[in-house]
């Protein structure tokens, strides 16, 4: 009994570790001014940042990328403090430049997830896309597809401007994409849950 108990032990971690699906979550939040002078956008934005980093293992990468009119680029990053990811969470950007643009955002995640083909992708997008942005639909449906090709997912939290031309034609495109989820509420949950399913 004693021989077999090691050997049973590794099997079982064998089958814990092939079981468990590297994730590579790319968050885009919104840093406009509009969106920083909103207490409750920036309360829900900081909770969908803490459920993702509860929600991460080591095996993991994770960007939290501030979307704005001047939109800088982050490479995802290995996890290795849990505490200093939820520190980051609690950080707003100054806004620079006037505007949220989302297409930029969506390229920038699909060359994201280009870079690690051997990760499962999550794209979380929390902005309050600028009116005045033209509507980029092969960009939504090129990312759509790489995510699904990947059996990853692509989720979108809220909107203030739901009255937009961008977001009417947002919400009737996101009928139409696989893999692809709305939450308007509670974003903390969506994106825990939305994690663990790809484990």
């Amino acid at each position: 009994m004693k021989k077999r108990f090691p050997l049973l032990t590794a099997i079982s971690l064998l089958l814990l570790l092939t079981g468990c699906e590297k994730i590579l979550i790319v968050h885009l939040f919104d840093a406009s001014a509009s969106a920083i002078n909103n207490a409750e956008f920036i309360k829900e934005e900081q909770q969908v940042c803490h459920g993702i980093v509860d929600a991460l293992k080591s095996s993991d990468r994770y960007a939290r990328i501030p979307v704005n009119s001047q939109m800088a680029a982050q490479d995802p990053d290995k996890i290795t403090s849990r505490e200093k990811l939820h520190r980051e969470c609690k950080n707003q950007p100054q806004p620079k430049g006037e505007g949220t643009f989302s297409c930029p955002a969506w390229q920038l995640a699909i060359e994201l997830s280009d870079r690690y083909p051997e990760y499962r992708p999550l794209i979380v997008t929390q902005i309050q896309s600028d009116e005045l942005e033209t509507f980029c639909t092969s960009t939504l449906q090129t990312l759509s597809r790489k995510i699904s090709d990947r059996q990853g997912q692509l989720i979108f939290i809220g909107s203030s401007n739901e009255g937009s031309k961008f977001n009417s034609n947002l919400w009737e495109e996101l009928k139409t994409l696989p893999n692809t989820k709305f939450c308007q509420k509670n974003g903390r949950a969506c994106v825990t849950e939305a994690i663990n399913s790809l484990r």
